[in-house]
């Protein structure tokens, strides 16, 4: 009993951890002045969606889903970073995706999301190459520092 109550206030505080970042998101997408504003919104809506549906619409022990939680929350930040501005921090993102893993497994959920984190954002940046300065590199450490903490 006292362990299907612990999973269920975890599977809570994952869903108001996703919401918080959909709320970020949306803030940045209303705040930001270029990029992809369409497709920014609709990475919002369709990780709201996402977020509501792993904690209540999928039938539980049909699918991992607490993995599948931390990709929806990486691909989400990995596309929120990808069509905003470059000016836009949206990699702050990433920190909710370490976060969510860290909370469900702790010191090596924060490590595997870390290391997802930083390869989406290595992605982002690469597709993004001939915008991409030397100084958009930084948050890359920023995200370490996240995980670090987190662990």
């Amino acid at each position: 009993m006292q362990e299907r109550a612990s999973e269920l206030d975890r599977a809570r505080s994952a869903l108001r951890l996703r919401l918080a970042g959909a709320a970020l998101g949306l803030s940045l997408l209303v705040l930001s002045n270029g990029g992809a504003r369409e497709s920014a919104g609709a990475a919002v809506l369709a990780y709201t969606i996402g977020a509501i549906l792993i904690r209540f619409g999928v039938a539980r022990g049909v699918v991992p889903l607490a993995t599948i939680g931390i990709v929806l929350d990486v691909i989400y930040a990995s596309a929120l970073t990808s069509s905003l501005a470059s000016t836009e921090p949206a990699w702050a993102l990433y920190a909710f995706a370490i976060a969510n893993a860290s909370q469900r497994w702790g010191a090596w959920g924060a490590v595997a999301a870390t290391a997802g984190a930083v390869a989406a954002y290595d992605i982002v940046l690469g597709a993004r190459s001939p915008d991409a300065r030397a100084s958009d590199l930084w948050p890359i450490q920023v995200i370490l520092a996240i995980g670090l903490l987190c662990t």
